[in-house]
């Protein structure tokens, strides 16, 4: 597993577990939001964060420390993986999009 912060400009840097546990357990949680969605009521929920962990450990893959989980109910129904702010951001905004076109929702 791999390990990061967030920068001042949302840019991802690589630590080890021990620094990012300190860093976890002083952020407050909406710095590290992305967005967040609800539809249907509030009965779908679309979250996504940057976590600042990472399983992609291959040099072929690049990290993904940030995530989009779809809650439906109190289940997760689906989850998304980027390595960037922006990449996170778009990937939100298409994950929205996909569920109201699936929901009938435009």
């Amino acid at each position: 597993m791999l390990y990061f912060l967030l920068g001042e400009n949302r840019d991802c840097i690589a630590v080890d577990a021990k620094e990012w546990l300190a860093w976890y357990k002083n952020t407050e949680s909406e710095n590290c939001d992305v967005a967040e969605d609800f539809l249907l009521d509030r009965e779908v929920r679309i979250s996504t964060m940057f976590t600042g962990l990472s399983w992609e450990v291959s040099p072929k893959e690049p990290p993904k420390p940030f995530l989009t989980i779809v809650f439906v109910g109190y289940g997760i129904d689906e989850q998304y993986r980027y390595s960037t702010w922006d990449q996170a951001l778009i990937g939100h905004k298409k994950t929205v999009a996909k569920l109201k076109s699936d929901f009938g929702l435009q």
